[in-house]
């Protein structure tokens, strides 16, 4: 994904500053047809693939996408942007007795300034702002005075494709969106979310194995997680109800969930320990309630108790399209649970919840301020290096705990319903 995000999209980024869309357009087409084929047997997705789903491959990755811009639609900001890098220079070139006639005229005007005409307009119907409030002007009068009516603007192109995008993502969420698609992009757009997704595999704890990032980013996408599944779950849920029902099946949270909890738990010690503090785990004990918190940390200048929880904001139990809703709401269960029990031994009690989506509760947060205050009073080189290393790594354990959660869900499933199919044969 990221080879296809950083590489290949960009290849016809030249093309598409020097080349008019009107001509560019069918080979744009073409490009983009080869670019989703390329996803579609890579990652294992549906063929054909629901039109949300395409869709949100070619969003930007903070509002819930992938990053993956269509051709098509980086035509016309590119060439449009490439001619006004220029426009102050193209008058210049061109005789003083023809400037309006090759300008301006509909009628004798030069094919390169219809096309910006063209562009322009595209433009201000894909709801670009113009002005001094924008990246284009009022007209296309404006665009060849002095400064384009315009505000010098750095990553001018980039600015007018985030409007395009924006313009784009709100009609679809206003018009289109279930309240399930709603769920996922609140979630899948929250700060850190995507970290996942964005990780270069330089180390070995951020190297995700093909089927893990498979179903990464099948969960990103909202489609199925496996293929070749039963009608139910082994609990007996529907799968054709809810095609990610692995990832809130209350029968794996025994198994595999506890697994993908406990990856976690053990990050979390591993960091506040090379920062210098000394760290207890709380001992599991299964078929069996606990009443202390997963972490017990003593810090230089203060206990802290942390408790894990990793939970599912598309489950069909979560109704609110709030973002951050499902980590809100197990945050406040985890304080009920044990701030009181933290508070009696002298500490803070702090909920350290990641939904599965990659999105980080508010509580969260107030965890990774202790953990830098720690690194940086620690001897840990280059610390803001280090905390960035922190969050990359949680975030590919998590989506290696929903591989696996999803992978063990599938083999239950299956053996389920082959053990059904032999008692009735």
């Amino acid at each position: 994904m990221i080879l296809l995000r950083l590489s290949v999209i960009p290849q016809l980024g030249y093309l598409a500053r020097v080349v008019p869309p009107s001509l560019l357009a069918p080979h744009a087409l073409r490009f983009d047809d080869m670019v989703l084929d390329v996803v579609q047997r890579k990652f294992l997705l549906p063929n054909p693939l629901p039109d949300v789903a395409k869709f949100f491959l070619s969003l930007p990755i903070k509002v819930g996408g992938f990053g993956l811009r269509k051709a098509r639609d980086v035509s016309c900001p590119a060439y449009f942007c490439a001619v006004s890098a220029a426009a102050e220079g193209i008058p210049e070139l061109l005789p003083v007795e023809r400037r309006r006639a090759l300008l301006f005229d509909e009628k004798t005007r030069a094919p390169f300034a219809a096309e910006v005409d063209l562009c322009l307009h595209q433009l201000i119907d894909a709801g670009v702002l113009t002005g001094l409030d924008g990246p284009i002007p009022d007209s296309f009068v404006d665009f060849w005075r002095p400064g384009g009516g315009v505000l010098a603007l750095p990553r001018r192109q980039h600015e007018i494709s985030t409007y395009i995008a924006a313009a784009e993502f709100r009609r679809w969420l206003h018009d289109a969106a279930t309240a399930k698609e709603k769920q996922r992009v609140a979630s899948a757009s929250a700060a850190k979310a995507s970290l996942w997704l964005t990780s270069f595999p330089t180390t070995p704890e951020l190297i995700m194995a093909d089927d893990d990032f498979v179903i990464g980013v099948k969960h990103r996408l909202g489609v199925p997680l496996m293929d070749d599944l039963p009608p139910k779950c082994f609990c007996g849920a529907a799968l054709m109800d809810d095609p990610q029902h692995f990832l809130s099946c209350s029968m794996l949270k025994r198994r595999a969930m506890t697994v993908r909890h406990d990856s976690v738990v053990r990050l979390l010690r591993d960091f506040f320990h090379h920062a210098g503090a000394l760290v207890h785990i709380e001992p599991r004990i299964y078929e069996t309630k606990r009443f202390r918190p997963d972490l017990d940390i003593l810090l230089a200048d203060t206990n802290i108790m942390i408790d894990v929880g990793i939970t599912n904001p598309c489950a069909p139990s979560r109704t609110s399209t709030t973002a951050l809703a499902a980590a809100t709401t197990m945050e406040k269960a985890k304080v009920v649970e044990y701030k009181k029990f933290a508070e009696e031994r002298g500490a803070k009690f702090f909920p350290f919840i990641i939904e599965t989506l990659g999105a980080y509760g508010k509580e969260t947060a107030k965890v990774l301020k202790v953990l830098a205050k720690a690194v940086f009073n620690s001897n840990i080189d280059s610390p803001s290096d280090y905390l960035v290393q922190c969050n990359r790594v949680v975030a590919v354990a998590v989506q290696r705990g929903n591989a696996l959660v999803a992978r063990q869900g599938a083999v239950l499933s299956r053996a389920a319903a082959a053990r059904s199919a032999y008692a009735e044969w």
